[in-house]
């Protein structure tokens, strides 16, 4: 019987190549938990996009909360700081975290090591802070972000054009308008 693991998934996209990986030796479900995403037409977008993901690749989905009041409440003071993102960052695992205690999952992850575009360096900060136990696992999965887009096109996977806070929109726009 394979040991089982609490994957937070960010997104459909960006979900394959970990679960390619990590399902041939653990038992996997999904937790798609993502406060940080606005506006909420594309936090369901996203949501809905996972769907497929379950039936694709025929595992279970937890479903979180949406609690984005929260989340800009913690982060509008960072808004223009890096610091916003280890506040999503340290958010979202302690949620997975808590949701992995409470269905008894042996192991973690997240989707959000498959992005080149996420800070690993931070997010693993974070993850050592929660997971205190050795319970997370890391895997450089931005190595094959290519081929892992390249499959959510096939798949016709809904794919996103920015992380998915209102603060990562602004910048991604005010970007596009100085070139």
């Amino acid at each position: 019987m394979k040991p089982t693991l609490l994957l937070h998934t960010c997104c459909a996209p960006c979900s394959i190549i970990p679960l390619k990986d990590l399902l041939s030796e653990f038992d996997v479900t999904g937790f798609f938990y993502n406060p940080n995403i606005h506006p909420f037409r594309e936090y369901i977008k996203r949501k809905e996009a996972t769907f497929h993901l379950v039936n694709d690749f025929h595992i279970k989905m937890i479903y979180g909360d949406y609690p984005y009041r929260l989340f800009l409440e913690k982060t509008l003071p960072y808004s223009t700081s890096i610091k916003r993102c280890s506040i999503c960052y340290s958010d979202r695992l302690t949620e997975l975290s808590n949701r992995a205690k409470l269905g008894n999952f042996q192991y973690c992850s997240s989707t959000l090591f498959f992005s080149p575009y996420q800070n690993h360096k931070i997010i693993m900060h974070e993850a050592k802070k929660i997971f205190v136990d050795n319970t997370f696992v890391y895997r450089n999965w931005s190595l094959k972000y290519k081929e892992g887009m390249q499959e959510a096109r096939d798949r016709d996977y809904y794919r996103q054009s920015y992380c998915g806070c209102i603060f990562s929109n602004e910048v991604r726009y005010s970007k596009s308008k100085t070139k």
